[in-house]
């Protein structure tokens, strides 16, 4: 086991690899590349071992493919709960704030302020409903589910494809027809991380929307309390 230099280091446990969070490595934990390099500098590729080394390829892309599916199942059931959470906060405040001015003549002597509380309860319910965004909440969980969709249909289609590769190298054990199985890893590999890199890119777009849309209300209320 590799004892860390700083506190700060990427490889601060080498045990922890394969084991289950929070004992096990998150996701996003250089660690598990580590493992991944290590696992290919083993392998050999002599006519006798060929076979072996390459089942070994496709159980390293399979538990980093699985790593990344967990993830993003943890985070769309949060976002999911999260989600459900801002929804309701902002219909409950929300219709309590429209009540208010109806429910307020009804009253023969009205409560102090009751048309106050009412516009506060909606402007409550506009603000979960800014929280539902940049906390992730309903969009996040669409994107994570949109996400979580994509990578399985990757990582099923890589497996059989996979399955049907080995069948012809079975055939013909070559180099060329092992050759052929790890082009075809790498262009899995490249296929899944073009996924990763396109949900960040979507969720920075929401993010850069949502400050826009804060800036311009923060200049409207800068306006109207200039005037």
């Amino acid at each position: 086991m590799n004892k860390p230099t700083s506190k700060h280091s990427t490889m601060p446990a080498d045990w922890r690899i394969g084991m289950f969070w929070p004992i096990g490595p998150r996701v996003e934990d250089p660690i598990r590349l580590k493992e991944f390099s290590d696992a290919l500098s083993a392998l050999r590729w002599e006519d006798s071992a060929r076979r072996t080394s390459l089942i070994a390829v496709f159980d390293q892309l399979s538990r980093l493919a699985h790593a990344e599916l967990r993830y993003y199942y943890i985070r769309r059931k949060a976002a999911s709960r999260r989600a459900t959470a801002f929804r309701f906060m902002a219909w409950l405040l929300g219709t309590l704030g429209v009540l208010a001015p109806v429910v307020n003549p009804l009253f023969g002597t009205p409560p102090p302020k009751l048309l106050s509380w009412g516009f506060l309860a909606i402007a409550l319910a506009g603000a979960f409903v800014v929280a539902d965004t940049v906390f992730s909440g309903t969009e996040g969980h669409a994107r994570y589910v949109t996400t979580q969709l994509k990578l399985e249909g990757l990582f099923s289609k890589f497996a059989l494809e996979w399955q049907a590769l080995l069948v012809l190298y079975d055939d013909q054990p070559t180099a060329e027809t092992a050759a052929n199985l790890i082009e075809r890893a790498i262009v899995y590999a490249n296929s899944f991380h073009e996924s990763l890199n396109s949900e960040t890119a979507e969720w920075q777009a929401t993010m850069q929307r949502v400050r826009e849309e804060l800036a311009k209300s923060a200049s409207a209320g800068n306006g109207q309390n200039a005037a």
